[in-house]
């Protein structure tokens, strides 16, 4: 062929190729370049450094938990699944290589990557503490939250539902932090796990829950739970973020597992959640501050322009309608927002509701300059080239300085009208007000040609009917369309962006096409290819040299095809990893084209079978093929949705359950035309769910009713029981001794005993009794139909000698027992309800615990609900005592007068991990009459012991007292193994002492005896705890051979206010002179208390006004810094006559506190008035004036009393008048005058210390 025609040949082709390509631009073409940024299928562009990372690390080591249902687990296979496990298959095709999964447990997984065991960890959230070995990838699935009710509850839609109801909430959870940081109207109900959420739906502890979706619908399926409502709204916030966590040593991994997860688009992500969970996660991140915003801001108001369609417009109804109106309806269904359009006229009308502050949000082009002052664009939904219209004659236009000469159209005051000034400042424009003006001028003639918007141009050509017009070429300008939003509410602007970001192309593209109805294509013209045809091989040459730019388009469209190839594949592959397929129905031809899932699904081999309508029908099962038929008709002919599910045949006999749904489209005539639907395999979950209805009232182990089923029977016996006036007996039954036998010889020995005691327990039952196992070991037994109460003894006995056999289980012969406790319907109370029932069953089984076991016991309310609680206390002191929990302080006894500190007493703590430091009078009462008190005071003993040596070996010789239980006390050995724990440390036995309480001393006055008599006798001292508020008397104090008497605290704290209390210290004091005693005050909380102690001739003390408690640690310090008060080492015994003079202080401040009690209304009536009569006062009038009759101060003091009294009726006036904040404003004065009246007194002693004195030396030795 000749050279020359080998080139001409050449021209054609590429002409042919390349005009297509510039010669035809659609709104098609247009919404596809608008939109390449977000493509189908987004390709992972990795840097050389990224590259040459994966090169050298070909395997990525991911850990995670696989006992995380849905998001991870081991099925019964032992395979791994999961919502995760599929994420990272689409992650391994993205980067083409080889993931490995390393399951395990949570810790272990987030262990191994913090001692970089592996590369990376799944679905792990950030906090400070895993920031600080790890990064972290964008989110990849938002973590849905759910509200879980019982299925009677229909009003419940969201949280605010909740307000003043009980939500249980796993403790210690972002959900609990939200609940009370957002709804603290609700009350909450906090719990370990989510189990322990729906078992206190189920009992009746809480009227809902919220959890996260995935993991507690999956809860329900295990526990066979059917009852609950699982209520999944948009308006609940998802507050977990499933991310991938990389070791911060690996950079290049974060980047590159970064950008594929940010590569996922939402249809895989949705297809993923709707195979395990059957919903569509949230598309994006949605924070708390976000949702609160929202719910605080429902509604938004909004307008935008009037007369810009088909971007947006108001109809003559006022009704907001266009692109952006589309747009806006997405944003309100993700975030539950609702825009408020508030309709105008004009622009211009838009733009002055937006300065004035009336809306929130406003449409426009980003680069509008109004706008941009008062508000802040979102980053832009919609990018609209520039185009030029022509008449539909003129060629193709590559430039616009082609047609500079011409005369060409802008409209005015858009905000892209100054990019094209600045673009082309040698182009004369025509401004035009509107777009109709301008297109009218260029089909008339009147303007060559106008400058516009691709999206504009179409539709009004369209509407207006100028078809003699064209889009012949564009230009590099970009209309960027947004939504402008107030700068003060960033919250709103970051919703609004990123529910725009979350809207996948393919349905922004549908929006385009829903208003840009029309495609222009403008004629080649001919003649030019003619010429160029017959032009020589160097005018090819110019051509291909002045359009190189065609070459790059070419080569866009190339890869443009191959970006199309793989969105395909990665649809493909979402698909089968989703088990759904697509096809598609011509329903006037019959022609069927089916996906290859959906052969995969029918288990059809495409080569070989050709899809028809009657081929699909023939696959369906006989018994649904003509509900199908007649559910797609139906479909046609109503023009709605068709949705179904029915069953496969397959050629074996197999049957598969399968989900389907398809759109419809339709002719102008209304016919159908395309059907166009989905196949989703569900199989797997239909048979979990018949498997979930079958055991749903049945205990999968020993095959007896679960609690479900026994609620339902006993609902059902108690309605016969008030119809037919029979009794119903209720028996909680509770194995003695699995426990041991489960962990002695493991779980399948511990499950095959409770299979075999069922159904003994079953045939010692009548037919028409109920047994039903409600978890672990225990059992409900429902006995109907019984005449009286006495009547289910004689079964209840046989249960227990039942349950108590020797069971043969082949390997091993194991006995147990069982406790029952017994509850009776009818009751007192006629609301009481069968949940009631059962708890008061499982109260009465405690107590059956408590007496021994293998017994039964009947309810009784108050009883057992006491009885219960103790038994809970005790179990925790024990496992206290088995962790360590317990230590001893130590407070100082000192004498106050001289400063020696004269001992320690160790006293007990615990530290309880739920409750804190608990300090003894917490949890001694209820323990105290328990043998583990006995096991509590011998760790006492041996820690004192044991920190008695270790201050002697310090140089701190002082003796330690310890406090003594009553049953430790009457052990039979208590003495000898006291002696030999004190021998085998080497300590004298001086330097221990033994605290008895009063009451313990005094239950067996001759045995407390002999044994402190054995203890003094080895030189162990004793003492009378808590002295005075037993029942003393003379005869046990001579008989109880003590060395000292511990005033209890109670009476020295109230003391300076209550003459009982006072009198009551006095006798003490004067006993412990009388039987030669030693007496000490507890209590001693205040310098004053000393003063008054010392005064009375107790000089032993021990309070917070010497020392707190505190650890062996601490005392060395606290014994260098101790210093004796001056106001105690001055203070001297009082005799007779002048404690008087204290009584009547006393009596005097009691006086005014009743008067005080009045005046805050806490009493009734107030004191005496009459100064001669209160106690005070008779003592003033008789006894003072006697005693110091001459006396100066005498006078000052009656003086002041009446004072007090008269301002005493003051107050008490006030307050009949109903004005008691005033007389409560004037307490203060009665208080100055209170001390007055005290500090006068008091210089009475001090006139007279040597005959205050006078029994100093008699009360020194105590």
């Amino acid at each position: 062929m000749p050279k020359g025609w080998l080139s001409i040949s050449i021209l054609f082709w590429l002409w042919n190729f390349l005009v297509p390509v510039h010669g035809q631009v659609t709104p098609q073409d247009a919404a596809i370049a608008s939109d390449r940024h977000e493509s189908q299928y987004q390709l992972i562009e990795l840097t050389p450094q990224e590259r040459r990372y994966l090169e050298a690390n070909p395997v990525i080591t991911v850990a995670l938990a696989d006992t995380n249902p849905p998001r991870a687990f081991l099925d019964g296979q032992g395979n791994l699944q999961g919502i995760n496990v599929d994420i990272l298959a689409l992650i391994e095709e993205r980067l083409g290589v080889k993931i490995e999964l390393l399951p395990s447990d949570w810790k272990s997984a987030l262990e191994s990557v913090r001692h970089r065991e592996v590369d990376a960890i799944m679905n792990a959230s950030k906090n400070k503490s895993r920031e600080s070995f790890l990064d972290f990838t964008s989110v990849y699935i938002a973590t849905p939250q759910a509200i879980i009710a019982r299925g009677d509850e229909q009003k419940i839609k969201d949280l605010s539902a909740l307000c003043g109801r009980t939500v249980a909430v796993v403790a210690s959870t972002s959900r609990e932090r939200f609940l009370k940081e957002s709804f603290p109207c609700i009350k909450r109900v906090s719990v370990s796990s989510n189990p322990d959420i729906i078992n206190a739906i189920i009992t009746g502890q809480a009227d809902a829950g919220f959890a996260n979706y995935d993991q507690i619908v999956q809860n329900l399926r295990s526990m066979l739970v059917s009852n609950l409502n699982v209520i999944y709204s948009k308006y609940l916030p998802p507050i977990g973020f499933g991310r991938i966590g990389v070791r911060k040593d690996k950079p290049e991994l974060t980047s590159i597992l970064n950008k594929a997860v940010v590569s996922l688009r939402q249809i895989e992500i949705n297809a993923i959640t709707q195979k395990w969970v059957g919903v569509n996660f949230s598309p994006f991140e949605l924070t708390v501050e976000e949702f609160n915003w929202i719910r605080e801001n429902p509604i938004v108001n909004f307008t935008g322009d009037p007369n810009w369609l088909p971007y947006e417009a108001f109809d003559p109804d006022g009704q907001y309608i266009g692109m952006v109106a589309d747009h806006l309806a997405l944003i309100e269904e993700t975030t539950g927002l609702t825009f408020n359009a508030l309709p105008v006229k004009t622009w211009t009308e838009s733009l002055q509701l937006a300065m004035g502050g009336e809306v929130s949000v406003i449409s426009g082009d980003a680069a509008d300059a109004i706008l941009n002052k008062s508000f802040r664009p979102v980053d832009p939904y919609s990018r609209n080239p520039i185009v030029i219209v022509m008449d539909h004659q003129v060629s193709f236009v590559s430039d616009l300085d082609e047609i500079s000469d011409k005369r060409i159209a802008i409209i005015k005051d858009y905000g892209y009208t100054a990019d094209i000034y600045r673009l082309y400042p040698d182009i004369d424009f025509i401004e035009v007000e509107n777009i109709q003006e301008g297109l009218l001028g260029v089909s008339q003639g009147r303007l060559d040609a106008m400058l516009v918007t691709m999206a504009l141009a179409s539709y009004h050509m369209a509407e207006m009917g100028l078809h003699n017009l064209s889009i012949v070429g564009k230009t590099p300008i970009v209309m960027n369309l947004t939504l402008f939003v107030d700068k003060d509410l960033p919250l709103l602007h970051s919703l609004i962006a990123k529910a725009l970001h979350a809207i996948e192309p393919p349905i922004k593209q549908g929006i385009y096409h829903k208003w840009i109805r029309s495609q222009y294509v403008e004629k080649v013209d001919y003649t030019i290819t003619v010429i160029v045809a017959f032009s020589l091989l160097t005018i090819i040459g110019l051509i291909i040299y002045s359009n190189s730019n065609l070459q790059r388009e070419v080569r866009r469209r190339l890869e443009f095809e191959k970006k199309l190839t793989d969105a395909q594949k990665s649809l493909t592959e979402a698909q089968r990893i989703a088990q759904m397929g697509s096809w598609v129905h011509d329903v006037k031809t019959g022609e069927l084209h089916w996906s290859d899932e959906v052969y995969r699904i029918f288990e059809l081999d495409a080569g070989h079978f050709s899809p028809t309508y009657n081929a699909f029908l023939n696959a369906i099962h006989p018994q649904d093929r003509e509900r199908v038929q007649l559910a797609y008709e139906d479909s046609l002919v109503n023009k709605t949705p068709y949705k179904i599910t029915h069953r496969l045949l397959m050629n074996d006999g197999r049957i598969k359950y399968v989900d389907e749904r398809c759109n419809t489209t339709y002719d102008d005539e209304g016919g159908p035309l395309i059907s166009t639907g989905t196949v989703h395999d569900v199989t797997l979950q239909k048979e979990q769910e018949q498997k979930i209805l079958l055991q749903a009232h049945y205990d999968d182990l020993t095959k007896l009713p679960n609690r479900i089923l026994l609620t339902d029977r006993l609902n059902q016996a108690m309605l016969h029981s008030k119809r037919h006036n029979t009794q119903i007996a209720i028996g909680f039954l509770d194995l003695d001794g699995f426990k041991q036998v489960n962990d002695r010889y493991g779980h399948v020995v511990g499950d095959r005993l409770l299979d075999v005691l069922a159904q003994r327990m079953q045939t010692a039952l009548r037919d028409e009794d109920t047994i039903a196992r409600i978890g672990g070991d225990e059992f409900v037994i429902l006995i109907p139909n019984l005449d009286e109460i006495s009547s289910c003894t004689s079964l209840l006995n046989r249960l227990l000698h039942t349950t108590s056999q020797l069971i043969d289980l082949d390997e091993v012969t194991v006995q147990v027992s069982s406790s029952i406790g017994v509850t009776f319907f009818p009751q007192k109370e006629e609301s009481i309800e069968a949940e009631q029932l059962i708890r008061q069953a499982d109260q009465a089984m405690y107590q059956a615990k408590l007496s021994g076991k293998n017994c039964f016991h009947l309810f009784d309310m108050e009883r057992d609900d006491q009885v219960r609680s103790d038994y809970e206390n005790i179990q925790s002191v024990i496992k206290g005592i088995d962790n360590s929990e317990f230590n001893l302080h130590y407070q100082p006894k000192v004498n106050m007068h001289s400063g020696q500190v004269v001992g320690l007493e160790a006293l007990l703590q615990w530290n309880n991990p739920q409750l804190g430091i608990l300090s003894p009078k917490k949890f001694l009462p209820a323990v105290e009459k328990h043998h583990v008190m006995i096991q509590l005071g011998e760790l006492v003993l041996e820690m004192a012991l044991n920190q008695l040596v270790e201050l002697r070996e310090s140089g701190i010789e002082l003796p330690i007292s310890i406090n003594i239980s009553a049953l430790q006390f009457e052990q039979d050995n208590f003495v000898q193994d006291l002696a030999d724990k004190i021998r085998s440390r080497g300590l004298d036995f001086e330097m221990l002492e033994l605290e008895i309480l009063e009451s313990s001393a005094l239950q067996d006055v001759k045995q407390t005896s002999l044994v402190i008599s054995e203890c003094r006798r080895l030189g162990i001292r004793i003492a009378i705890d808590d002295f005075g508020t037993g029942y003393s008397s003379l005869q046990y104090l001579k008989h109880l051979p003590t060395n000292q008497l511990k005033i209890d605290q109670g009476f020295v704290r109230d003391m300076h206010d209550d003459p009982e209390d006072l009198a009551i210290l006095d006798g003490i004091i004067g006993l412990a002179k009388a039987f030669n005693r030693e007496v000490l005050a507890e209590g001693v909380e205040t310098v004053d208390h000393g003063i008054l102690l010392l005064q009375f001739g107790c000089q032993l003390g021990q309070g917070y006004a010497i020392a707190r408690p505190m650890p062996v640690g601490e005392l060395s310090g606290w014994l260098e810094s101790w210093i004796c008060p001056a106001e105690w080492r001055a203070q001297q015994p009082l005799n007779q006559e002048f404690r008087q003079v204290l009584y009547a202080v006393t009596e005097h401040r009691a006086w005014v506190k009743e008067l005080e009690a009045f005046v805050r209304s806490r009493l009734k009536y107030p004191p005496a008035l009459d100064e001669g009569q209160c106690n005070f006062g008779k003592w003033l009038n008789l006894e003072a004036k006697k005693q110091f009759s001459n006396h100066p101060k005498l006078f000052s003091i009656d003086k002041i009393h009446r004072e007090i009294h008269e301002f005493a009726g003051y107050l008490i006036d006030l307050c009949s008048k109903g004005r008691n904040e005033t007389a409560i404003d004037n307490l203060k004065q009665l208080h100055i005058l209170r001390d007055r009246l005290a500090s006068g007194l008091m210089e009475l002693i001090d006139a007279n210390p040597s005959q205050a004195g006078s029994d100093a030396r008699d009360m020194a030795d105590l």
